[in-house]
């Protein structure tokens, strides 16, 4: 059905036709969902089909596709029907400008035999300017995509979908969140960025650790053949994660500025060149100061140095401070008072704990090491004081935690844990759940953006990006005028 042929006339009797059953059943729900088909179905889909239709046939648009595609060593072979997707789960045929690679006439090698042009999305450089990913509208590719990231599975998701009219197969739903992904993932660092953060004069505060899931690995060799299929190893891989976040003078979060978090299987590397890579997008110079926050791990602290001095273009006058999370030293100190002599006089015990607990949260590190070595003894003595130097002596400074409370200053890295337990556990860390790497790579990313709050903000800069990776800019869309730039 196209604009022309929609029959008002039929549409009203359709809906009288509704509500003479609700005043029978008055079953307001079944009401609201018959209604919402009808008009999706004989409304707004057709209105929606002319208009793109209309536009793909538009002289202007077509040369200007043809421009985009001779940049692309593309050459245009018509108009070809394709089945795209709305927003409210309908379907529509639309014909699209369809162009595909030219032959190299002096490739050297073997010459291919004859077979089709291909039909993939880039082939419909008209659909990919209207901001179309998987033949899905971008509004419909959204929509599946944050539906499979808050859905134990991609099955579940289905179900979900099929409930708001949205029929696509577990396949299709795998397409859209690895397309939409992949997309991000290209332009990581800057495409969750609206460049239009005011960090003036606030604290930026970063927390770094480290999540769990199992990564799927395929076994080696030949499949047996009693097996229906190849076996496979399960093992748990620490996927790193980072948030960013504001503070104001009181050390209070800043409300008006969305948390950034991402997180990679790349490993330790891998996470600090990614959240360089963010930093960079910020105006750092604009700081009141800076804070890390994460636990004890060695391998956090080495890098952070390395970031800061290196790195990071910090104006000499921005203070950086580095923060242990005082719940993990606190659980390193247990480990020492764990070692307290069994025969210890309770009054005396509860005397120790209580001064070396002060010693830690003042920040006296050098009197918390005498006072191990003057109560501790033996083998016990030899074990409390390693803990003591290889942890405590050498983070002194990144334990300072009265100096860090009368600054404002965050003394721990809940932030961080929170956003390891709802974007990794929550959903990649499910029993049962095994990811390969890639995907799990992709969800991570996209859980980022989605539990952030910064999915929006996404969304739109891979539809402008899109736009702008085809080589096309509007500068004017009225009347079919269109202008073409260089791609950025």
């Amino acid at each position: 059905m196209t604009l022309k042929n929609i029959d008002l006339y039929d549409i009203v009797s359709k809906v009288q036709n509704l509500k003479e059953k609700f005043n029978e059943d008055l079953d307001f729900n079944a009401l609201e969902n018959s209604l919402t088909e009808l008009l999706n179905k004989e409304v707004i889909t057709p209105i929606l089909a002319d208009i793109l239709n209309e536009m793909m046939y538009n002289k202007d648009f077509t040369e200007l596709c043809k421009q985009v595609a001779d940049k692309k060593n593309m050459r245009y072979h018509g108009h070809k029907l394709v089945n795209v997707s709305l927003s409210n789960g309908q379907s529509t045929l639309v014909a699209s400008p369809y162009f595909y690679k030219r032959e190299d006439p002096h490739k050297k090698g073997r010459k291919k035999t004859k077979r089709g042009k291909g039909n993939n999305l880039d082939c419909h450089i008209g659909l990919s300017m209207l901001g179309f990913i998987s033949y899905c509208s971008g509004n419909l590719a959204s929509e599946v995509a944050k539906t499979a990231l808050l859905s134990p599975s991609l099955e579940a998701s289905q179900k979900l979908l099929q409930e708001r009219n949205i029929k696509l197969n577990v396949k299709a739903i795998r397409k859209i969140c690895r397309d939409v992904g992949d997309y991000g993932i290209q332009h990581r660092g800057n495409i969750s960025i609206d460049h239009n953060e005011k960090i003036d004069n606030h604290t930026l505060v970063v927390g770094i650790d480290g999540g769990r899931l199992r990564e799927r690995k395929v076994k080696r060799g030949k499949k047996k053949k009693e097996q229906k299929r190849q076996g496979y190893y399960s093992e748990w891989r620490e996927p790193k994660l980072f948030t960013i976040y504001l503070l104001n003078s009181k050390g209070e979060k800043i409300k008006g500025f969305t948390p950034i978090h991402d997180a990679t299987m790349g490993g330790k590397d891998a996470v600090f060149q990614l959240l360089e890579e963010y930093l960079d997008q910020l105006p750092l110079s604009k700081l009141k100061r800076i804070v890390f926050t994460g636990d004890g791990a060695p391998w956090i602290w080495s890098r952070v140095e390395e970031l800061i001095s290196d790195r990071l273009n910090i104006e000499p006058s921005i203070p950086v401070y580095q923060v242990i999370d005082h719940t993990h030293a606190s659980q390193g100190l247990n480990e020492i008072i764990e070692l307290l002599p069994a025969r210890m006089e309770t009054k005396e015990r509860e005397r120790v704990i209580k001064q070396w607990r002060q010693y830690l949260w003042q920040g006296q590190i050098d009197a918390l090491g005498s006072s191990i070595e003057l109560v501790l003894k033996g083998t016990n003595k030899t074990k409390g004081l390693k803990k003591w130097h290889n942890y405590f002596k050498s983070n002194q400074q990144r334990m300072q935690y009265s100096f860090f409370k009368s600054q404002d200053i965050p003394c721990g890295s809940g932030s961080v844990e929170s956003a390891i337990r709802r974007v990794i556990n929550l959903r990649l860390k499910s029993p049962g759940s095994f990811w390969l790497k890639d995907g799990a790579e992709r969800f991570l990313f996209l859980r980022s953006q989605l539990i952030s709050g910064r999915w929006n903000i996404f969304m739109a800069n891979v539809n402008n990006r899109i736009r702008k990776h085809i080589g096309y800019e509007a500068s004017s869309i009225n009347r079919g005028n269109f202008s073409l730039k260089s791609a950025a």
